[in-house]
């Protein structure tokens, strides 16, 4: 199975961010009204941060990628994989 480019640039940039301590929040688009509806992406926060972050509740700061209340938190994932599922991106097999 061909692995997805973007899977590759997310496990490396998730290395480099657990690495050197800091947590990573992945969030989705949830407005219904919105060409983006489900499109996810992964920012790196401090760890306390994203300890007070609730799955499902909680929304992702604005910032280029759009307004932030579109976004809710949906993982906080611990590891390079565990963002590559979050992702929705193929894995090796």
């Amino acid at each position: 199975m061909k692995v997805h480019q973007n899977a590759i640039a997310a496990r490396e940039a998730a290395g480099r961010w657990l690495e050197t301590g800091w947590a990573i929040a992945v969030f989705e688009n949830h407005d219904l009204g919105s060409m983006n509806v489900g499109h996810r992406f992964a920012l790196p926060f401090d760890q306390a941060d994203v300890a007070k972050m609730e799955i499902g509740k909680s929304r992702a700061p604005d910032g280029p990628y759009g307004m932030g209340w579109r976004y809710i938190c949906v993982a906080k994932p611990a590891t390079a994989d565990e963002l590559i599922d979050a992702m929705r991106f193929e894995r090796e097999a």
